[in-house]
């Protein structure tokens, strides 16, 4: 999809990739929440889920950094969003934009979804998780902070032999 992308579109993908963030919280990401582009990659970058209401870690890659540092300067008017619509004013796009640009994408990298099924954006979140556990050697239970009836309850795994 990379390589049929354009220039925003490829921003999207490579930092989509890199925090695996559910849609609803990359969305919110505004310019501001950017951490410092000048520091060496990879770069922490923290972000409070709305959904699970914990902070979600990750970093920005060496090409992130790379496209972002050129993108922002691309981005004009008083939008506060990373990824501004051009509909509705200081909103970012919508989930059901963000679906259409993700099922173009698909089609002109001619990649075919099983079962009539498209392409979504949770896609990264698994490629993100999965990446993780490979690098680190994690054998699939992930820890993790979630909300349970309304109390943060912490998942630990259980690495005893």
């Amino acid at each position: 999809m990379y390589a049929v992308a354009n220039f925003r579109e490829r921003v999207i993908l490579s930092m989509a990739t890199d925090l695996g963030l559910g849609i609803g919280d990359f969305l919110q990401i505004k310019k501001a929440d950017l951490p410092d582009l000048s520091l060496e990659a990879p770069i922490a970058f923290d972000v409070m889920t709305d959904k699970e209401d914990v902070i979600a870690k990750g970093f920005l890659s060496q090409e992130t950094v790379d496209l972002l540092k050129k993108y922002v300067d691309t981005l004009s008017g008083n939008n506060p969003f990373l990824f501004p619509s051009n509909q509705k004013k200081n909103k970012p796009i919508s989930k059901s934009q963000m679906g259409n640009l993700l099922k173009d994408l698909a089609e002109k990298a001619e990649i075919k979804v099983a079962n009539g099924k498209s392409l979504s954006f949770h896609c990264f979140r698994k490629m993100f998780k999965r990446s993780n556990r490979l690098r680190s050697g994690f054998d699939g239970r992930q820890n993790s902070l979630r909300k349970n009836r309304g109390h943060k309850r912490q998942h630990i795994s259980d690495h005893s032999e």
